[in-house]
């Protein structure tokens, strides 16, 4: 669904003339990170509650830190991590708040819950999720804040060396 909505909802415009050298600093942090949060979060459950709650928890966080990304996906690689970029264009956070009430109508009738599969934990357990996915959050904006730091003070060297290049 989100991909259908990046689509309709796409401006015109040129993209570079690698796309993945574009999309890497976006996709490759959110990527490990998610993957980092998912392996704690099941691995932390397993022992304390079993396989099937386990696997809900890690659908839960997964499905929640995508559902997360998708605003800052539409958004300029310097407002990535920020909140500056959401108020940009609403309908993100419309399809945010349409998608994370599907996760919530899925969680909590039990038609649906038995057709993904899941189980309804504790609200100490959701509440040890958000704490984990703060942290992901937080982990994740300092890492793009950093690749985008490092990639502005490339480009000032490229343009510097450039530069030095002209003739006189």
């Amino acid at each position: 669904i989100p991909a259908l909505a990046f689509a309709a909802w796409a401006k015109p415009q040129q993209t570079s003339r690698y796309i993945l050298g574009s999309v890497l600093p976006f996709v490759l942090p959110a990527a490990l990170t998610i993957a980092l949060l998912g392996t704690v979060t099941y691995e932390l459950t397993l022992d304390r509650l079993g396989l099937d709650d386990s696997r809900s928890a890690l659908t839960t966080v997964a499905t929640i830190a995508g559902i997360a990304l998708i605003p800052f996906a539409a958004d300029r690689p310097e407002l990535w991590g920020t909140l500056k970029g959401l108020v940009n264009d609403k309908r993100y956070l419309w399809l945010v708040a349409a998608m994370a009430g599907a996760l919530i109508v899925a969680t909590a009738v039990p038609a649906f819950r038995d057709f993904f599969e899941l189980t309804l934990l504790s609200v100490q357990e959701y509440a040890l999720m958000a704490a984990g996915l703060a942290a992901w959050a937080l982990m994740l904006a300092v890492t793009w804040r950093v690749l985008a730091y490092e990639s502005g003070v490339r480009q000032r060297r490229s343009a510097a060396a450039r530069e030095k290049m002209k003739p006189a």
